[in-house]
């Protein structure tokens, strides 16, 4: 079977990443390479990893984000096959045979992924949260079922590992999926690097979705493959602040960005999409006293709603304020 390189990330999480590593070296066979990027760590995260090597590869570099890090990695490694793990997640038994042999089994697919679970700052477990990501963005089940399909068993592709149950693989065209939700999650993802070629990068201007971009891109080279099964452990319970409005407004104007990066014909076929999540962020915007700007985005909307039009046309001041009412109203019914 077809080597693997691991790529890890890490900043200031020494802790983390040598669980992360450590899910890891276990499923390792000959030939793999675990390559752990330091993205300009000032904790202890050199001398927890030193004990590693030279089991695994390891570079520091200044800080310049996760995107940067993961493409570094990728400059240094000819593997044929690229999987991903974040320093704050963790490996399932058993994850790297059933990606690998259903890559060796499938050679058309470009990509693979899973479900996942997490760990909330409650201490909830939460599984298969896949679904979860998808209704935060719209994707309801029935939409998601429509385009995954049906499925076939993993025994009836490949071997299942000892200890593994049986689970539905789904191989189709994720892109239209992708487009609409983030359905990848970077830590379940193995790629055929021959078949994904530069669709394989990750764009630091579009941080915090630099790899939901990559996988639309992915999608477009060939067929996807879920393994409708929980190949990864994900710590969630990190203390994260409340997003402040102007974090909430980056992120709506990447998720702008996203589709704007589309061909013509692929922005025609998701203009409602691109439409709503132009709303998204003038309604942030008007939130914010930026009338001018709001009123940009929703004269490229398509049926800008009539109450985003009204506060536009006022100051900037009296838009905030009547943003501020209306929210204040919802909250008391």
């Amino acid at each position: 079977m077809d080597p693997v390189a691991i790529i890890i990330p890490t900043y200031n999480s020494a802790s983390l990443v040598e669980l992360a590593v450590q899910s890891v070296l276990g499923q390792l066979r000959p030939g793999d390479e675990l390559i752990v990027i330091d993205d300009g760590s000032s904790d202890s995260t050199a001398d927890v990893l030193k004990p590693l090597l030279p089991r695994i590869t390891y570079i520091r570099t200044e800080n310049q984000g996760v995107a940067a890090a993961r493409n570094l990695a990728l400059g240094r490694t000819a593997a044929p096959l690229i999987a991903f793990l974040d320093a704050d997640d963790q490996w399932l038994p058993g994850k790297l045979d059933l990606q690998r042999q259903l890559m060796e089994a499938r050679p058309d697919v470009v990509f693979c992924f899973s479900d996942f679970r997490s760990l909330l700052d409650t201490g909830e477990i939460v599984p298969y949260c896949l679904k979860h990501w998808q209704a935060d963005y719209g994707l309801t089940a029935a939409a998601w079922a429509q385009a995954a399909g049906e499925g076939q068993a993993y025994s009836s592709i490949a071997p299942l590992p000892e200890g593994i149950g049986d689970f539905p693989v789904h191989i189709t065209d994720f892109f239209a999926p992708e487009v609409k939700a983030p359905c990848v999650n970077t830590s379940s993802t193995m790629v055929r690097r021959e078949k994904a070629g530069e669709a394989l990068h990750f764009d630091h201007k579009l941080t915090p979705y630099e790899d939901w971009m990559c996988y639309m891109n992915l999608a477009r080279r060939g067929p996807g493959a879920l393994l409708n099964t929980e190949t990864v452990f994900r710590d969630d319970c990190h203390d994260r602040p409340r997003l402040t409005a102007v974090e909430k407004l980056v992120k709506a104007s990447i998720r702008v960005q996203l589709l704007e990066r589309l061909d013509t014909a692929d922005r025609d076929r998701f203009k409602e999409i691109l439409s709503e999540r132009r709303g998204h962020k003038a309604a942030i915007l008007l939130g914010l006293g930026r009338s001018k700007e709001a009123r940009v985005e929703l004269r490229q909307m398509r049926n800008a709603p009539a109450s985003y039009r009204l506060m536009a046309a006022l100051p900037g001041p009296l838009a905030r304020a009547l943003v501020q009412v209306r929210k204040a109203m919802k909250k008391g019914n």
